[in-house]
């Protein structure tokens, strides 16, 4: 077995606090996020697949209970 220097786990860690910052726990990246969390109110993930995922939402001017699509580049 191979032990990581302190030097490597730094950078293992940093690389892992970047990927948290770019993408949420809907797999969308901060810009998209941004766009929606504007218009609705994310309240789970119904599903996720290989092209994207589908969030429960609810628009908050209407009170509308949606879903919303969001697919993979």
């Amino acid at each position: 077995m191979t032990e990581n220097t302190e030097e490597e786990e730094d950078i293992d860690s940093d690389k892992d606090k970047k990927d948290v910052k770019e993408k949420d726990q809907f797999e969308m990246i901060k810009s998209l996020r941004k766009t929606i969390h504007r218009r609705y109110k994310i309240i789970e993930v119904i599903g996720k697949g290989s092209y994207g995922c589908v969030s429960k939402a609810k628009c908050k001017e209407t009170g509308r209970m949606v879903a919303l699509k969001v697919m993979k580049n």
